[in-house]
């Protein structure tokens, strides 16, 4: 029965899923593929549970270095959501969020700031201000003006992030402690050293009080300290945290 079938795509869907975040890629492709085929048959009444697969699928395409294939299937998964009045969903600022992950990496970032910039003008409306999915915007566009060394803007979307989820974190968060050191750099790139120094010092007492942090993100924030301290003429303070 269709009601059946549709079920075995939904756990095909769920399994493909499941391949991609155990890195288990070829699988996930094969998953995958068999559950859009079962969800097609079903007609339009499933077209959701299709956008979703075709989202993963792109994500999986992108893993495996097929990038023709990662900006179509995200694309298959936006249309099927207008086509279902669903455009301005969380699930569809999502993808943007993903396209726009994606071009950045292949270093287009005029397009990657489009998509960033759909992602968050639709969670702003439908998630809210103080929210995760939000700042992770701010942040994702931070980083493009970042690449593009529009270093004010970088720093203006990148604080937008920050206060946000000391909000919804408190500063105790790796997100927090990253958003310090990221915003340090662009200061530093801006040669503003007396700003720089206040966001790696904070950057490395936030990455201090979070739980599991990576040795190397507290010493790379604490070697960029001492060089302030070193750039500023204090060498007594450089050598301590050196």
């Amino acid at each position: 029965s269709g009601e059946k079938s549709i079920e075995i795509g939904k756990i095909l869907g769920n399994i493909g899923l499941v391949c991609y975040a155990q890195g288990k890629y070829e699988h996930a492709v094969n998953y995958l593929n068999k559950a859009i085929i079962i969800i097609i048959k079903q007609g339009d009444k499933y077209k959701i549970e299709l956008a979703n697969n075709y989202d993963t699928l792109a994500l999986v395409y992108e893993k495996l270095g097929e990038n023709d294939k990662v900006m179509e299937y995200f694309q298959k998964a936006v249309n099927i959501r207008k086509k279902n009045h669903q455009e301005k969903s969380l699930e569809n600022a999502t993808t943007y969020s993903n396209m726009g992950s994606f071009l950045e990496k292949l270093n287009k970032h005029s397009e990657a700031l489009e998509f960033q910039k759909k992602a968050l003008s639709i969670r702003l409306k439908e998630a809210g201000e103080n929210n995760p999915l939000t700042a992770a915007s701010y942040s994702s566009i931070g980083k493009i003006y970042e690449s593009l060394q529009q270093y004010e803007l970088a720093v203006e979307n990148y604080s937008k992030a920050l206060k946000l989820y000391i909000n919804i974190y408190s500063e105790k968060n790796f997100h927090v402690a990253d958003l310090y050191r990221r915003i340090g750099l662009c200061y530093e790139s801006m040669a503003k050293i007396e700003n720089a120094r206040y966001c790696y010092h904070k950057s490395y007492t936030s990455f201090l009080e979070c739980k599991g942090t990576n040795v190397s993100e507290i010493a790379t924030s604490l070697i960029k300290l001492g060089w302030c301290y070193e750039r500023q003429g204090n060498l007594v303070q450089a050598d301590r945290k050196s």
